[in-house]
């Protein structure tokens, strides 16, 4: 007889149908079929019994072991219920699973429409900024119009005012040359009348003068009349118009104003020749004018406070006065041509005090005499030989120094130049 363990209640003697089987960890299907087979045996199941502690088996195991009357119902009730249990955790844990995953479609679905709500407030924003930029460019568009539409006026306007230019031009010069034929013609008819005449015919020649000097009054008129013209449009071209070298004297306006005896008849300056850039430049602007300082031997005379008066109109008197000495001693270091400036001398109350030597030449009209009337005795008592250039906006100066032979700029070309 085999010696029995008493660890392994089927050590003893196991059924021959199991003992092939004694070796699996797990059993499969065919094998799970032969243990049914040998729990079938009763004999076997009643030694099992006899050798395990059935309190310590499963209720199933129990039932199965054992095998009391109903224990294949009560075995049916178990597994049922564990079945049961078994769905009831897995439903359960599906539940929980579905649970979180509807929390983060939530929380997805959340994240996505708060991702929505911002770009459809920059998509707003950017609709909007679009509609102003549009709005911004067709303003410029506008404006743009606007100033071809002026542009296009200003060239018409410019064309028509070279037509009367030149057309005044032509005009003067035709009248000019009728001048000086009928100058010579007087000339000639006086010279026969003198030469033909008798003492007693004097009396009867005088008829005759004073028709000729009608005539030659009324040409120097006319030229005069012409030239006033020519200064008027060179003035809105922003051109300065040289009066010719040989024109008659006394006329011109100049001639008016001595007609009316608000001067007297100019003095050396008469016979001075007006200064100009070289050929392609135009004297009244920044670039005539830089050629212009670049030429030793000239003098430039500045009308002070209308140039100041222009420049810094924001300032007081005498922050103005510093201000265009300031700019003209910076033209002066870079400049050939002396360059002088006179200022009314009782415009600010009293005449300013210079307590330092100034980068330009300043002059300070006694009380009662105004700056203009001496910038114009400068351009008179200077030699004929000199040549000036004043810089003036003012209508009085600019004509008595056209007058008297001097270039003349405006007050916004020389300012153009401080930049």
């Amino acid at each position: 007889m085999a010696r029995t363990d008493a660890r392994d209640p089927l050590a003893a003697e196991p059924p021959r149908i199991l003992r092939p089987m004694l070796g699996f960890a797990h059993l499969p299907e065919p094998a799970l079929e032969r243990v049914r087979e040998a729990l079938d045996d009763d004999a076997f199941r009643l030694r099992v019994a006899e050798k395990v502690d059935t309190s310590a088996l499963s209720e199933g195991s129990r039932l199965l072991l054992e095998r009391p009357e109903g224990w294949a119902d009560a075995l049916d009730v178990l597994i049922e219920e564990s079945v049961g249990n078994a769905d009831s955790e897995t439903h359960s844990e599906r539940v929980a699973e579905l649970t979180a995953r509807a929390e983060e479609a939530e929380a997805a679905v959340a994240g996505h429409v708060r991702r929505h709500s911002e770009l459809s407030r920059r998509l707003e924003e950017a609709e909007a900024q679009l509609q102003d930029r549009e709005g911004s460019i067709a303003a410029l568009r506008t404006r743009v119009s606007e100033l071809e539409a002026d542009l296009e006026g200003r060239r018409a306007d410019h064309a028509e005012t070279i037509r009367q230019l030149t057309e005044a031009k032509g005009l003067a010069e035709r009248r000019l040359s009728e001048l000086r034929e009928l100058r010579a013609s007087a000339a000639e008819q006086k010279h026969t009348v003198e030469s033909q005449q008798t003492p007693g015919d004097t009396q009867r020649g005088a008829p005759e003068r004073a028709r000729l000097a009608g005539s030659l009054a009324e040409a120097a008129r006319t030229v005069g009349e012409l030239r006033t013209l020519l200064g008027d449009l060179g003035q809105e071209l922003g051109i300065d118009v040289v009066e010719p070298t040989d024109a008659p004297r006394g006329s011109g306006p100049g001639a008016r104003r001595r007609a009316t005896g608000s001067r007297s008849a100019p003095g050396p300056g008469s016979r001075r020749r007006a200064p100009g850039p070289g050929r392609g430049l135009v004297l009244d602007s920044p670039e005539g004018l830089s050629e212009m300082l670049n030429r030793a031997g000239l003098l430039v005379l500045v009308d002070g406070y209308n140039v100041s008066m222009e420049g810094w109109p924001a300032q007081n008197i005498a922050d103005q006065r510093r201000s265009l000495i300031s700019v003209l001693g910076h033209l002066q270091t870079r400049s050939a041509a002396e360059i002088q400036v006179v200022f009314d001398g009782a415009f600010a109350g009293e005449r300013p005090v210079v307590d330092a030597p100034l980068p330009v030449r300043v002059h300070f009209t006694q009380a009662g005499l105004e700056a203009d009337d001496r910038l114009l005795e400068f351009v008179e008592s200077a030699a004929p030989d000199l040549g000036i250039l004043v810089v003036s906006s003012d209508r009085r100066v600019r004509d008595g120094a056209r007058d008297r032979g001097a270039g003349v700029v405006s007050s916004r070309t020389l300012l153009a130049l401080r930049r």
